[in-house]
This record gives structure tokens, C-alpha cells and sequence, in this order.
């Protein structure tokens, strides 16, 4: 769940520069085609001209991403409130594949704020869409909401700084019928640029899990991000199965190296 919503990150990162495209393309256009430099200095033309703005079928790539993020459809109207604030205020809705997510961005000293985002995705989607990153047969089910405010770097979509919270709410994993696992939430939070983001992750009630870390951003912009902490996982009594493949003592594991593959040592 760590690496998905950090993944998502991405993901996001590259729509809101899309979305606030104006201001960004000079610093960004080697990572945009021209098709989708096009799409997004219009899109920002418009919003510039306090028209609502909808287009269709924007497609975002990624390092990341195991295949390009397909928008079905990509809404900007602009932020009234923020008119009068000096800084340039989208609100911004997105849906692809039946999932749906929307923020406020706007420009804030050299980037782009996001505030009172909110997404709320089948868990299937997210594996699908992360799937070169977790090589597990099992098929993951339930819904995963993601909320918060944060920070990213205009030049290149990383967060910077902000709180996410992110709720796994009737997990569960089809691995020869399906097995619930119960309800899991996980904290990121960073509150300066150069700190590492901190994360915590805890719940479930078939399969309790703990755990607790940061995450830290590469000095070369062209290596991944790395992560360490610790987690542990244990089968609650009345989950037979979970309980007969784990054992009924909790199992303590320690993490390190890059965010979507990390080491994993048992401790």
C-alpha cells in the first residue's frame, strides 16, 4: 500500500503540471510530447479566460508508471476564491477508468500547491496500474481513498512537502477464494522542503499489520526515491488460514533500499 500511493504521487504530479501547464511548459516541454504540450497550454488558455474547461482522453507518462496514465476526462474551472489572492487557482476534476479525484492547484513561489485533494479508487485499478512494481499473484480487492494537502516541484512533480492520508477500507486478496484482511490506513507527511517524508502505516482485523519509516528524495534527480523502516504483520486468531500460512507469532521485518523495490529483511 506504501509504494501504490506513493506511485500515485507521480501519477498526480504529472496532471497538475499538466494542469498549470502555462507556467511550466518552458522548464518541462522534454517531458510532454507536443500533442500533450498542446493540449495543455489550451486547457490553461482557457481557464486563463474564466471558461470552464473539459477535455478528453489526455494521456500521462511516467517513469513510474507501468503504462501511460489514461484521462477519460480532465474538468478546470477556475478557483474564485483565490481571484484576488495574486496566485492563479484551477480546480481541477479527473476520472479514468471509472476512478474519480479532484483538488484545488494553484501557483505558489515558484510551485504548485494542492489542497483539499481527494481520490477514491478500486484497489484493483491502483494494482494494475503499479503492477511491475508488486509481482504478486494475488488480486487485491477493496476501495482506497486518498485525502490531503501537498506540496510539489513545478520542474519536475515531486512533492516537496504536505500530509496525505490514505485509507484500504474492505481489503482483502483473492488467493484461492477471497480472504478479508479488514481495514488499513496509511499517513506520508513531510513539513520542510529538505525532510524526509515520514510514513505510518496500521490496521486490519483478519491480518493485523504495523509499521512505521521514512522516505527520503535522491540528491540525482535521475535515481529513484529510497525508503527504510520497519513493519510487522500478524494472522489474527480466527483468520484459520492467514493463521495456518503466517504461524501465530507476528513477523517483523525491516525495509531499505528504493521505494518500489525495497529490501526486505526479516528481523
Amino acid at each position: 500500500m506504501v509504494k501504490a500511493v506513493i506511485g500515485f504521487f507521480t501519477g498526480i504530479g504529472a496532471v497538475c503540471r499538466c494542469a498549470l501547464a502555462t507556467r511550466i511548459l518552458a522548464a518541462q516541454s522534454n517531458h510532454l510530447t507536443d500533442r500533450e504540450a498542446g493540449y495543455c497550454a489550451a486547457i490553461y488558455n482557457v481557464v486563463g479566460a474564466w471558461f470552464n474547461s473539459s477535455t478528453d482522453d489526455v494521456s500521462i507518462q511516467t517513469a513510474a508508471l507501468a503504462a501511460p496514465l489514461l484521462l477519460e476526462t480532465l474538468n478546470l474551472s477556475p478557483a474564485w476564491l483565490l481571484l484576488f489572492s495574486g496566485s492563479p487557482g484551477i480546480d481541477m476534476q479527473v476520472s479514468w477508468q471509472g476512478q474519480q479525484a479532484e483538488a484545488l492547484l494553484f501557483w505558489q513561489d515558484g510551485n504548485i500547491d494542492v489542497q483539499d485533494f481527494l481520490a477514491d479508487v478500486d484497489m484493483a485499478v491502483l494494482q494494475l496500474l503499479w503492477k511491475k512494481y508488486l509481482p504478486v499473484t494475488a488480486n487485491a480487492t477493496g476501495r482506497v481513498q486518498v485525502r490531503g494537502d501537498f506540496r510539489l516541484d513545478a520542474a519536475n512533480g515531486w512533492p516537496l512537502t504536505g500530509m496525505l492520508e490514505a485509507g484500504w477500507h474492505a481489503a482483502g486478496v483473492d488467493f484461492n477464494g477471497k480472504i478479508p484482511l479488514g481495514d488499513y490506513q496509511l499517513a506520508v507527511k513531510s513539513e520542510h522542503d529538505a525532510d524526509p517524508w515520514s510514513w505510518v502505516l496500521s490496521g486490519g482485523t483478519a491480518l493485523l499489520i504495523e509499521g512505521e519509516g521514512a522516505i527520503v528524495a535522491p540528491l540525482n534527480p535521475q535515481l529513484p526515491w529510497s525508503m527504510h523502516g520497519q513493519a510487522s504483520i500478524a494472522a489474527a486468531k480466527e483468520a484459520v488460514q492467514l493463521s495456518a500460512m503466517l504461524g501465530n507469532i507476528p513477523l517483523k521485518y525491516r525495509l531499505s533500499g528504493p521505494i518500489f523495490k525495497p529490501r526486505v529483511q526479516r528481523m
